[in-house]
């Protein structure tokens, strides 16, 4: 049976959903609708997770999934995607992750960070160490400085202003009226305090800076300018946090991309309070670091077991899992007739507290615990980790746990 492990960066505006395998060969690849709760209804984000879900199974089954989002320090939104991606028909192993986490995955293979700007901002790095570092990225009401919607909120500003004289003239103020549908700038500030008036459209606003440049309108150069100034300094003030001494810088996103003045504008910036960093093209897009951390997500052995057990997931043992997991060894002692010992409590407790050494199989349907694997990842004690999950398993699944006995020791 085929192993597939899947990645999806997840926007505001589209999503790309990637299929691979373990070594990282892409073997399907489309986009579909926006993920991001924000400025996007709970039925159009519902409907992007059952057509990425149901592209996803249609290749066969994927034995871990990875979604990349933003916003994903909104518990409701993390709950509500896991929840949509479970109804439309996917059970197993799912993890949730910032999609500046997957980008920065994607993107580079050692020490230095991405600047994302898309219809938000936020920047991500790693040091020699390892460590994980952000800053921005906070949303639009406080923070997504030299994004889309920071774009798009300076143009209004600049089309007001011109209005009531504070600001010069500017060709920004016709184009946004046009681009409302607006005669007038009372026009324009009913559009924008009306339903219409949205984070998303807004953003939309930003591609109005292309043509204002091209007339060099003052107006436009001033926001590009503070646009590369504002992410320029998400770039410092993460180098110096993360104690970097050299790295790579990888842009992402649609503003880098259609707006080079911007990305120009960080550069030079960056050029004279880092010159240690180095601007580089990204090493892979962030759908491809979403599925690398899907690969990172299940063990070798854990992937032969979910493939081998159509209907099971597998998932981290957790603490409040002790008591139904007690209960479903003694079972197994009592039918090998094994006295319960406080060496196996004692046992039991610690592996609560060590979730990446025991894994619990549950059915996909409800959730029931059907069974508990040691995670074992040295070729000798793998054998024992099988047989460990087949004695494990009740009675009425001894069939299952047969099943990936034989599976697992193809990996021996």
């Amino acid at each position: 049976m085929r192993t597939l492990y899947c990645g999806w960066d997840g926007g505001g505006t589209r999503t790309t959903v990637l299929l691979t395998d373990r070594n990282g060969k892409a073997l399907g690849q489309a986009q579909f609708g926006p993920l991001n709760l924000n400025g996007n209804s709970k039925a159009t984000v519902s409907g992007t997770v059952r057509d990425a879900v149901s592209f996803m199974l249609e290749h066969g089954r994927v034995t871990a999934l990875v979604i990349g989002m933003a916003g994903i320090s909104n518990r409701a939104a993390v709950d509500f995607i896991t929840h949509a991606v479970r109804a439309a028909g996917y059970g197993g192993p799912l993890r949730i992750v910032g999609d500046q986490e997957i980008a920065l995955e994607g993107a580079l293979e050692g020490p230095g960070a991405v600047l994302i700007s898309g219809t938000g901002s936020v920047c991500c790095g790693r040091n020699e160490a390892g460590e994980f570092f952000r800053s921005g990225g906070y949303g639009w009401i406080i923070d997504d400085l030299g994004s889309g919607y920071a774009i798009g909120h300076d143009i209004l500003t600049a089309a007001v202003r011109d209005e009531d004289g504070r600001g010069g003239p500017t060709c920004l103020k016709q184009m946004a009226l046009e681009a409302v549908g607006a005669k007038d700038i009372p026009g324009l500030i009913t559009w924008l305090y009306g339903p219409s008036g949205s984070k998303k459209e807004i953003a939309a606003l930003a591609t109005l800076l292309r043509p204002a440049l091209a007339q060099s309108d003052a107006a436009a150069l001033r926001i590009a300018e503070k646009a590369s100034a504002d992410l320029a300094d998400m770039v410092t003030a993460l180098w110096h946090r993360a104690g970097l001494t050299k790295g790579e810088l990888v842009f992402s996103g649609s503003i880098p991309e259609h707006y080079p003045e911007i990305a120009e504008g960080v550069t030079e910036r960056l050029r004279q309070t880092l010159p240690e960093l180095r601007v580089t093209e990204p090493h892979g897009t962030a759908a491809q670091g979403a599925a690398r951390l899907a690969v990172a997500a299940v063990s070798p052995e854990e992937a032969v077991c979910v493939n081998a057990l159509p209907g099971f997931t597998m998932r981290a043992m957790r603490e409040k899992d002790l008591p139904a997991v007690r209960s479903l060894l003694k079972r197994t002692y009592d039918m090998g007739d094994v006295p319960w010992s406080p060496i196996t409590e004692d046992w039991l407790r610690r592996a609560a507290l060590a979730p990446d050494r025991v894994s619990l199989v549950t059915e996909q349907q409800n959730g029931t615990l059907a069974g508990f694997a040691l995670c074992a990842t040295e070729p000798a004690r793998q054998t024992a980790y099988l047989s460990m999950l087949a004695v494990a398993m009740p009675v009425r699944r001894r069939g299952v746990g047969a099943m990936m006995l034989r599976a697992i020791r193809e990996l021996a």
